[in-house]
């Protein structure tokens, strides 16, 4: 059996939903930059997050990839700065994307929509002599 609670005007000012997440992990692919009608830059790409939980001793992995969008100078920095592999670390927020094939088939994505993006490690390269 369920109970229901009453909701009153001062139980909305108290709890009110939040959309905020901080993400590190592996740029996944270098950054692209896109420019709107208005010349506004989205800029995306892809975070691997890596999650390491023990099972019987023995340690395994488990990742998290996600789409990451941009807007606006930000991310056009950003992608002067970042490449794949880089370790990165993210603040912004979870959205859902809606639209509609031109077949008419209904289709949604979560990405996330960074308010700020920053390389926290280069990636290792290699130099061959």
């Amino acid at each position: 059996m369920s109970t229901a609670t009453v909701d009153s005007g001062a139980d909305r000012k108290l709890f009110k939903d939040t959309n905020k997440l901080e993400m590190t992990g592996r740029l996944a692919r270098n950054p692209e930059i896109r420019y709107r009608a208005n010349s506004q830059a989205v800029t995306t790409f892809d975070l691997c997050s890596t999650e390491e939980y023990p099972v019987q001793g023995e340690v395994r992995k488990r990742e998290c990839w996600v789409t990451v969008v941009m807007y606006g100078p930000d991310g056009e920095k950003f992608a002067g700065e970042g490449q794949k592999g880089d370790w990165i670390g993210i603040i912004g927020k979870l959205q859902q994307r809606r639209w509609e094939t031109e077949d008419g088939q209904k289709r949604a994505k979560h990405e996330i929509v960074a308010f700020s993006a920053e390389v926290k490690r280069k990636a290792r390269t290699t130099t061959q002599s």
